[in-house]
């Protein structure tokens, strides 16, 4: 059963005890609504903060940290939801019944230092990180193309959803990259931490009141009201009464057929556990949620 708690009017902490695994979970997910203009900005974000923060400076340091925490494996991505993007920093580290200490005061601290602390040079993020991962995000977006399969799973949504929010891609538009930099980058950052949602998630073996105890120590300073900024997922209207065919020829050995369905059906509704069974088991590949 995962357990609610509000810190503060927009920082939640949920918790679901399991001994099941000798792993625990320790996730921060802040909700961020998708605007064209700012999700490139988006999509270079934990690439750039990957890089270090003010206590571990390099990458490098960061890995080495995460060793000395038994292993501990750190991830920091993006995650479409709807009309929202999470951005998410996620620690997977040992159990303590099977190490020699309880490191989860020690991720938590990890965690805060690389979601809240990163490193700024001259009012900015470094330029030499925000325009490697340029290039990088440049590289991935040009080739998607490449994987003919996921190219027209892309394709497919930005069609279906023309001119809507939900058919803007959750990488980014490579013709923006040129106008962002360390410092324009940096103030977007600035925005969305003070003025989004956020939610902890910590699954595990671990007793729940001292977990709690121990991240509202850690993050007393971030636990603070903001000004929220509107997030919220919505469920996908259809432009058009007839279905609408699209195909592009390219020189390949094997075509690839995608199908999209407006199915009026949101999580929260019972209709939605019998839709994924129904997509799961008659789908020759496992069906994309994008809600």
């Amino acid at each position: 059963m995962i357990n609610k708690q509000m810190l503060s009017e927009n920082f939640s902490f949920y918790s679901l005890p399991s001994s099941k695994f000798k792993t625990n979970l320790l996730s921060i997910y802040i909700h961020i609504p998708i605007e064209r203009e700012t999700i490139t900005h988006l999509a270079l974000l934990p690439s750039v903060l990957e890089r270090g923060c003010e206590a571990f400076p390099t990458f490098a340091d960061i890995f080495k940290h995460t060793e000395e925490l038994f292993g501990a494996n750190l991830n920091c991505d993006i995650r479409r939801k709807g009309d929202n993007a999470v951005l998410f920093f996620t620690v997977e580290f040992a159990n303590a019944k099977y190490t020699e200490e309880d490191v989860t005061q020690k991720v938590m601290e990890l965690l805060r230092q690389v979601a809240f602390f990163p490193i700024i040079k001259d009012g900015g993020f470094s330029e030499d990180y925000v325009n490697q991962e340029k290039d990088n995000l440049a590289r991935f977006i040009e080739g998607i193309i490449n994987d003919k399969a996921e190219y027209a799973q892309h394709r497919c949504m930005e069609i279906m959803f023309e001119g809507e929010t939900y058919g803007i891609p959750e990488y980014g538009f490579v013709e923006d990259l040129p106008n962002i930099n360390g410092k324009n980058l940096f103030d977007f950052y600035k925005s969305i931490i003070s003025n989004c949602q956020t939610d902890v998630f910590f699954s595990g073996e671990f007793d729940e009141t001292s977990a709690v105890e121990q991240f509202k120590l850690v993050f007393a300073n971030e636990i603070s009201p903001r000004n929220l900024c509107a997030s919220k997922t919505k469920v996908a209207t259809p432009k058009h009464d007839e279905p609408k065919f699209v195909t592009e020829d390219m020189n390949i050995s094997q075509s690839k057929l995608y199908m999209g369905f407006i199915c009026q059906c949101c999580p929260t509704l019972q209709e939605y556990f019998p839709l994924m069974c129904l997509i799961h088991f008659s789908a020759a590949e496992p069906f994309r949620s994008y809600l």
